[in-house]
């Protein structure tokens, strides 16, 4: 999630470390959790993490446009440079595990 801190403090969001920081978080995205869940979009989130899966690479870039749009209108907007379409394999690593690769 995206916050921003200024010389006269923080003028948007919760700063990281704050002991409120992830509950605020999980009420924020209960929202975009939902959405996911509506769209028969599988995933898992953790904090502002998350990992959308499909059975193809057709279906991850329509999943990855869905996702574009909630979080527009949740008034965020993805990490570019983190966010991509892979299929899983032990080479990708998501918070420090490395990921199976998919059955055959």
């Amino acid at each position: 999630m995206r916050t921003t801190t200024s010389l006269l403090g923080s003028d948007r969001g919760i700063s990281q470390g704050a002991i409120l920081s992830p509950l605020m978080c999980n009420l924020y995205l209960h929202d975009f959790d939902i959405a996911l869940e509506k769209a028969n979009i599988p995933f898992v989130r953790y904090a502002d993490d998350f990992l959308l899966f499909t059975s193809s690479k057709a279906l991850a870039e329509k999943a990855l446009d869905h996702v574009r749009g909630i979080m527009a209108k949740l008034d965020l907007e993805l990490h570019e440079g983190k966010t991509r379409v892979a299929r899983s394999s032990p080479e990708l690593v998501f918070l420090g595990e490395r990921l199976p690769a998919p059955k055959r």
